[in-house]
């Protein structure tokens, strides 16, 4: 997990660096992107996707952020986690359990947590110890 998000920044800085100066030489006859692209009537364009590229790499490390949040968590709870399994609770339970710990008890937040919860649960799937 950390090496996805360690090459998403590395992209994202890289994509970031170009799209930077693509949008401040629009138009410029001199343009480092004359290298490569011998008109200007493209220079919006690669501003706009390298644009895009950005947002779209600004999410995917967002959205591994959050995943490396749920799995430490569950990680890090492994031997409740194990306990409740071997009592026989779903991973729905595990997860109310989890959240009751954390002091959530209710709204929006608390849905959206529990959902992603029993989805990482079901995902890792994270076996009972025979001690």
């Amino acid at each position: 997990m950390k090496i996805r998000l360690s090459v998403t920044y590395v992209l994202l800085i890289l994509v970031g660096i170009v799209t930077f100066y693509a949008l401040f030489n629009v138009g410029n006859p001199h343009s480092l992107l004359r290298y490569f692209i011998k008109t200007d009537a493209y220079d919006l364009y690669i501003a706009m996707g390298g644009s895009l590229a950005v947002f779209f790499l600004g999410f995917l490390i967002f959205y591994f952020r959050q995943q490396e949040g749920f799995t430490e968590l569950l990680w890090i709870n492994r031997d409740r986690i194990d306990a409740l399994r071997k009592k026989g609770y779903s991973d729905e339970q595990i997860a109310e359990d989890l959240l009751g710990a954390l002091g959530m008890k209710s709204g929006y937040r608390y849905k959206m947590t529990k959902k992603r919860l029993v989805l990482e649960l079901s995902a890792l799937g994270i076996p009972i110890r025979r001690d």
